[in-house]
């Protein structure tokens, strides 16, 4: 929800947001903003792949396969 325009660091090129479960609002330049959920590749929120890497196990021991499916949820957090 924007609350308003930015005052402190982003002001004139930012907006205040109140994002589900903070206590305050948050300020965000412009730059860091969009419509819509867009990430590297054209990749959308929900869309479903395939795996064509070579495999891996991460370190809670979750894995992906050659083949498998798997559904985007957004950004990767660790590249």
């Amino acid at each position: 929800e924007v609350v308003g325009p930015a005052t402190d660091f982003h002001q004139g090129n930012g907006l205040q947001l109140l994002f589900p479960g903070n206590k305050g609002w948050i300020e965000c330049g412009l730059a860091s903003l969009s419509h819509e959920l867009s990430l590297p590749g054209g990749f959308r929120v929900g869309e479903e792949l395939y795996f064509i890497g070579g495999g891996f196990v991460d370190e809670q021991g979750d894995k992906a396969v050659f083949g498998c499916r798997g559904s985007v949820t957004g950004p990767a957090r660790n590249g």
